[in-house]
């Protein structure tokens, strides 16, 4: 038996209307409604609660358990059903019974393992608390990794930092070593770390400098050339010791010793005597002359001694990431060249977001802070690059030479 889809009621027989049936395909619970000045059924939009502007006065009938075939007829339930408004669940019932799934969807949520977003929508990127990564940390702060995640990843060194991009942890590693690059690249023809930002030290955009103790006892200490026979604190990196090394040999002297030592342990050494002088970098520099007990010996060093400019390091993306999908790549370096425009537009503004990265950064810090200079790929000079290959080549820092310029990432789009 076929009945319209707002047919009127016959006999006070009530039917599942044409619409919810052709929409449902399974057994469903169906609120029939009564409307009394217009005699005739209606359904609830399956919201439990009806309001019809044309009936004066209506009642719940029934909830009604109805089988629905793809190939059911309209069938009218029996009219005894109309006489028995209790039968069913109720109001009361479908209340409990929602509260009772939602306890169990929430039980289960809670024992499951959390679950990573999509690995496309997600950047991984991993830093040392340094201000050479003032570039994410002001990306990260104005959030301009438009359209994915951001995960920073703090490392106390740069090794393991690049083991972490080379296992795919991170998807990008912040102010690496180049010769670390050199050495992750060597190991087959396609590379594993793409360099997409430079970090350039020079005598007018500098952030290193030899610290000493301010005591009676170093008074004596001058200059770099000074510091003949002398114990040397640096970074815990090859090339931190390189570039001692060779600002050393730039003022025809030797040092005792040169120590790698993790930064947060490097002021404490140089006050206890430990060392007597470090070749330091921001924020160590403005952090321990801000104590009184430390004073900068000379600044700039490695410009001064060893090559003007001189890029030291390299934010570098894992190339198996680009290759999957190039967007993150894309999003990854407008990000750095965004934040780059932004510091060197408001160095103070940018040095203040960076301050939940950098704990040593109060405001006395802030104002004596020196920073270098961030060149976003496209930006660099093949000679500045062509000189810190040839340096590791003839020092012997890698096995294989391997031209860095040919594994720059520049976006193509």
């Amino acid at each position: 038996m076929a009945l319209p889809a707002a047919g009127t009621l016959s006999g006070g027989v009530p039917y599942l209307s044409a619409k919810h049936l052709a929409a449902r395909k399974s057994s469903e619970l169906q609120l029939i409604v009564y409307c009394q000045s217009a005699n005739r059924l209606v359904d609830s939009e399956w919201t439990g609660s009806y309001h019809d502007s044309s009936c004066t006065g209506h009642s719940v009938v029934d909830y009604m358990d109805w089988p629905i075939a793809s190939n059911a007829e309209y069938k009218p339930v029996s009219s005894a059903d109309t006489k028995r408004p209790g039968r069913g669940w109720g109001l009361w019932g479908w209340i409990f019974g929602i509260l009772a799934i939602c306890l169990v969807v929430l039980i289960v949520v809670k024992t499951m393992p959390p679950v990573d977003p999509v690995g496309e929508k997600t950047i991984t990127i991993g830093y040392t608390p340094f201000v050479l990564n003032l570039p994410i940390f002001v990306a990260a702060e104005k959030d301009l990794f438009y359209g994915y995640e951001l995960r920073l990843k703090k490392f106390t060194s740069t090794d393991t930092m690049m083991t972490a991009l080379i296992r795919g942890d991170i998807d990008v590693a912040s102010s690496v070593g180049l010769e670390q690059v050199i050495g992750v690249n060597d190991e087959g023809e396609r590379p594993v770390a793409r360099p997409f930002v430079f970090n350039s030290f020079s005598k007018k955009r500098w952030c290193e400098a030899f610290l000493v103790s301010a005591s009676e006892e170093s008074e004596s200490l001058k200059t770099v050339a000074d510091l003949d026979g002398k114990k040397i604190g640096t970074l815990p990196a090859e090339t931190a010791v390189l570039y001692a090394e060779l600002i050393a040999k730039g003022n025809g002297i030797k040092f005792a010793s040169v120590k790698k030592l993790p930064p947060t342990q490097a002021i404490t050494a140089l006050l206890q005597g430990d060392i007597d002088a470090l070749l330091a970098v921001e924020p160590q520099i403005a952090y321990g002359t801000s104590t009184g007990n430390i004073r900068i010996l000379e600044n700039a060093p490695v410009a001064k001694y060893v090559h003007d400019p001189l890029f030291i390091g390299a934010h570098v993306m894992n190339n198996d990431r680009i290759a999957d999908d190039d967007s993150i790549g894309l999003v990854v370096h407008q990000a750095y060249k965004e934040a780059v425009g932004f510091i060197n537009e408001d160095p103070l503004a940018s040095l203040s977001l960076a301050r939940t990265y950098l704990p040593a950064l109060n405001e006395d810090v802030l104002r004596e802070l020196n920073m270098p200079d961030w060149v976003v790929s496209g930006g660099e000079t093949a000679d500045d690059i062509a000189y810190i290959t040839n340096l590791f080549k003839e020092q012997g820092i890698v096995e294989n030479y391997r031209e860095i310029k040919d594994d720059v990432y520049t976006p193509q789009r």
